[in-house]
C-alpha cells in the first residue's frame, strides 16, 4: 500500500461533492479524488450536512442499480437470484431460510455450579 503524504488539507464542500460524486459509496474512492488518505476524506464526508447527504444519496443509488441487476437476473429466469429474493424479501409469505422447532414436554435449567474464587 503506498502512502500518501501527509498534508494539512483545506477541500471546500465543492470540492468534496466533486470527489463524492460517481463514488459508488466507496470512502477510498473518494479519498483517492481528494488525494488524502480515507480518514481525511471520512472526516470531510462527514464535515457537512450536504456532503453526508450526498454520500447517502450515492449509497442509496448504489443500492438502486443492485437492485435492477437483481431483477434483470429474476426477469431472466436465473434460480439463484429468484430463490434469493424470495428469500429475503417474501418471508411474509412463507419463503425463507427460517426453520421453526417445536418442543413438547418440559425443560430443566440447572444453573452452573459454583466454583472457588468466583
Amino acid at each position: 500500500m503506498v502512502k500518501l503524504k501527509q498534508e494539512k488539507k483545506n477541500y471546500s464542500i465543492k470540492t468534496v461533492l466533486k470527489a463524492i460524486e460517481g463514488c459508488n459509496s466507496i470512502m477510498s474512492n473518494v479519498a483517492k479524488k481528494l488525494n488524502c488518505d480515507w480518514g481525511t476524506a471520512r472526516r470531510y464526508v462527514d464535515k457537512w450536512q450536504v456532503t453526508q447527504k450526498a454520500f447517502e444519496n450515492e449509497a442509496e443509488n448504489v443500492l438502486d442499480f443492485t437492485e435492477s441487476m437483481l431483477m434483470k437476473k429474476i426477469k431472466d429466469g436465473d434460480t439463484q437470484a429468484i430463490k434469493y429474493k424470495l428469500s429475503s424479501h417474501g418471508r411474509k409469505r412463507g419463503y425463507g431460510e427460517k426453520q421453526e422447532i417445536e418442543h413438547s414436554g418440559s425443560i430443566i435449567i440447572t444453573p452452573p455450579e459454583k466454583t472457588n474464587g468466583n
